[in-house]
């Protein structure tokens, strides 16, 4: 599975979704089919929400321009940082090496995976498209600011100076 982690590179703007999605993942609904009660149903959504969250991170991680342990978005960054170069040489399906094999396997799932309602991926598609429109909005925004900048005019001396 060398090269996995570059394989699967999840393209967009990193922090802004990091952010974004660790608030609205927690509202993510999951319909389970089986009906044993809400402990398992929990206990999924508990699951899926990890997935999510460690899709993320892992994008973060491979994106984020700052040195280990100085990230201001997440204190999770220096270790995500880690597990995914260690994802990107790591062959070993039985590997020890903590949350290897279950990225390694969201990380497959996410890049094959084209169903729009997929519990795991979905909301994370979703996050990512949220923060590319902000991050969108806001080089908007400070394009025109820039703009209006450009567009004040200059100062007009005054001509009715008394001697």
């Amino acid at each position: 599975m060398a090269g996995l982690a570059a394989q699967n590179n999840i393209n967009g703007p990193s922090h802004a979704s990091v952010v974004t999605a660790s608030k609205t993942l927690g509202q993510t609904q999951v319909n389970s089919s089986n009906s044993s009660g809400s402990r398992t149903n929990s206990d999924r959504q508990q699951v899926l929400r990890h997935q999510q969250q460690r899709l993320l991170l892992l994008r973060h991680a491979a994106k984020c321009p700052h040195e280990d342990g100085r990230c201001p978005v997440t204190p999770h960054c220096a270790g995500m940082k880690r597990l995914w170069k260690h994802i990107a040489e790591c062959k070993d399906q039985k590997c020890l090496v903590p949350h290897c094999v279950s990225s390694r396997y969201v990380l497959s799932h996410y890049h094959r995976c084209k169903d729009v309602r997929c519990p795991v991926c979905g909301p994370v598609r979703e996050a990512i498209h949220r923060s590319h429109e902000k991050q969108r909005q806001m080089q908007a925004l400070k394009q025109s600011h820039r703009d209006a900048l450009n567009t004040v005019p200059a100062p007009v001396p005054n001509s009715s100076v008394t001697a």
